[in-house]
C-alpha cells in the first residue's frame, strides 16, 4: 500500500511525540492514500481527453489536473465549461483517449499554468516513489555500528563535538555533490507535511511568527524561517529544539532542504521580492510573489518554490528505533547521528525525485 505524508485525523501536533515520551508511528506517521492514486497519476496528463470507469459508469472529459486526493475533470455542459473532482477511491481505470486535446484555454488553464500543473503532477509521482524507496538498508549495518561505538563515548561534550565534526563532513559533500555553498532547512513548525509542500509547490509564505501567537511580537511581515548551513552546523540543524516544547521537543517531523545560493534569491533581493534576510528568516514582498509563474496554482504564496529542492520533503524523528531495532532504545544525540546519516544517505543518493520543469 503507498503513503503519503498526511498526518492522520488532520491534526500534526502530538507534544508527547516530539517529546520523545512515546512512539510517534500513531499520530504522525502517514496514513494510506487509495492503491489507484499511484497508477492513476502515472496514467494522467494534463489537458488530455480521458475516460474514468467508475463501476459500471464510463465518464469522459478533459484532465484538469491530477492530485493525491483525485482526478479533477473537465466537461462542458450547454456549452459552459465545470469541474469536478473524482475521487481516487471511485476510479476503476482511467483511460487516454487524446493525450493533447487543446481544450485547457476552455477551462481557463493558459499555457504558462498548464506548465506549472504539468510540474506538480511530476512531483506527486515521484513523491510516491520517495517515499517507497528505502535509503537506510544499504546502510543499516555502518549505521548500527557507529551507534554503538558512539554510546562508549560517555562525555556529552565529546559526542556533539563529534556530531559538529561529522556534520561539517557531510554538508561538504553536499555542497561538492550540487555545486553550492549554502544549504536552507525548513521544518514543519507552523504546520504542513510532505505532501502539503508537494502539493503546493514548495515553501509557502506565513504571517508573523511564533511570537505573535502569544502576543510577544509585533513582525506581522510575510516570511520563511529557516537554517543556512554557512551559518549553522547540520548537527544544531537537526538537534534543535521546538521553541513552543518547553521540555526540549524536536522542531517538527518534516524537513525541506533546499538551496540558497540560487539565482532567484538574487533575483527577489534586487527587485525587492524579498524585503529583509537574515540568518533565520527572510521577509518576502507578496506582490512580487504574485507574479512568479509557480504562484499560478494553488491556494497561497509560495516564497520557496519546490525547484529549489534537493530532494523531496524528509520525515524525520518517525520510529527512528524501530529502524534500528539492534540499538533498542536511542538517546537524543544518537537519534540525531541516525538522523544525519539518513539525510546524508538520501542526499548523496544518485537517485532523482524531483522535476526538472517547474523554476522560478
Amino acid at each position: 500500500m503507498l503513503v503519503t505524508a498526511t498526518p492522520a485525523q488532520g491534526a500534526w501536533w502530538d507534544c508527547l511525540c516530539l517529546l520523545g515520551k512515546r512512539d510517534c508511528t500513531a499520530k504522525v506517521m502517514p496514513p494510506a492514500v487509495h492503491q489507484n492514486a499511484a497508477p492513476n497519476l502515472e496514467a494522467a496528463s494534463i489537458g488530455a481527453r480521458v475516460e474514468l470507469q467508475l463501476g459500471k459508469k464510463t465518464v469522459a472529459g478533459v484532465l484538469l489536473d491530477a492530485t493525491y486526493e483525485g482526478i479533477l475533470l473537465g466537461t462542458m455542459r450547454d456549452g459552459k465549461p465545470q469541474s469536478r473532482l473524482v475521487e481516487h477511491r471511485k476510479i476503476d481505470s482511467l483511460s487516454v483517449i487524446d493525450p493533447v486535446s487543446g481544450e485547457l484555454e476552455a477551462f481557463g488553464i493558459d499555457t504558462p499554468r498548464a506548465r506549472v500543473l504539468a510540474s506538480r503532477l511530476l512531483a506527486r509521482r515521484r513523491y510516491i516513489d520517495f517515499l517507497n524507496t528505502d535509503y537506510v538498508a544499504p546502510v543499516q549495518e555502518a549505521i548500527t555500528a557507529e551507534v554503538l561505538k558512539f554510546r562508549d563515548v560517555k562525555s556529552k561534550a565529546e559526542q556533539e563535538s563529534y556530531l559538529r565534526a561529522e556534520g561539517e563532513k557531510i554538508m561538504a559533500r553536499v555542497r561538492e555533490k550540487f555545486g553550492i555553498d549554502n544549504v536552507g532547512f525548513h521544518y514543519n513548525l507552523n504546520g504542513g507535511n510532505g505532501s502539503d509542500y508537494v502539493e503546493r509547490g514548495g515553501l509557502r509564505v506565513s504571517r508573523g511568527d511564533v511570537g505573535v501567537q502569544y502576543g510577544a511580537s509585533k513582525d506581522f511581515a510575510d516570511k520563511i524561517y529557516l537554517f543556512q548551513s554557512k551559518t549553522t552546523n547540520l548537527f544544531d540543524v537537526i538537534n534543535a529544539t521546538n521553541p513552543k516544547l518547553l521540555a526540549g521537543g524536536r522542531m517538527g517531523y518534516e524537513l525541506n532542504i533546499f538551496r540558497l545560493d540560487h539565482e532567484y534569491f538574487r533575483q527577489a533581493v534586487r527587485e525587492g521580492g524579498i524585503t529583509k534576510a537574515t540568518d533565520i528568516s527572510f521577509d518576502f514582498n507578496t506582490d512580487w510573489l504574485r507574479r512568479r509563474e509557480f504562484n499560478k496554482v494553488g491556494a497561497g504564496l509560495v516564497g520557496i518554490p519546490y525547484s529549489m529542492y534537493l530532494a523531496p520533503p524528509i520525515g524525520v524523528f518517525q520510529s527512528t528505533g524501530k529502524r534500528f531495532p539492534a540499538l533498542k532504545r536511542l538517546s537524543r544525540l544518537e537519534e540525531t547521528l541516525v538522523t544525519m546519516r539518513r539525510l546524508e544517505a538520501i542526499l548523496l543518493s544518485d537517485k532523482n525525485f524531483l522535476p526538472a520543469g517547474e523554476g522560478p
